[in-house]
């Protein structure tokens, strides 16, 4: 049930953008975002710092949006900034599989290592012992 609450506003902003556009898409998760933690601060719920981070980013940005498509900036796409919180996810989380693969793939190597040093005097040892 909480990935459909935290899926809401993203889920609303795609409905929305196949009804209205861009604009109405970015005021609609703004709404929706701003209504999840006015929900769960009146239900005196935990508010989770995904829900936190998730409103402040659509905020921040879709204010962005709203605000450079009202107020024109010269060279600035006004849909820039919500075009940068899906970018910068998918940017984050492809670092983090890489990351996690780097060092896995060190773990196993130095593991593997280990191995071999371990076989290596586990060899010596049987020759040692050969020879008393």
């Amino acid at each position: 049930m909480k990935i459909f609450f935290d899926l809401f506003p993203v889920g609303l902003f795609f409905l929305a953008y196949q009804w209205g556009g861009i604009y109405w898409a970015t005021g609609s998760a703004i709404a929706a975002s701003t209504l999840q933690i006015i929900t769960l601060l009146l239900l005196r719920r935990h508010v989770d710092a995904t829900a936190w981070i998730g409103f402040v980013v659509i905020a921040l940005f879709g204010g962005l949006t709203l605000w450079t498509h009202l107020h024109p900036v010269a060279g600035v796409d006004a849909t820039l900034f919500i075009r940068w919180k899906p970018e910068k996810r998918v940017q984050q989380e492809r670092d983090q599989r890489i990351f996690s693969w780097k060092l896995s793939e060190s773990l196993i190597k130095l593991y593997n290592n280990h191995l071999v040093v371990n076989i290596a005097v586990m060899r010596i040892h049987e020759g040692i012992t050969d020879l008393i």
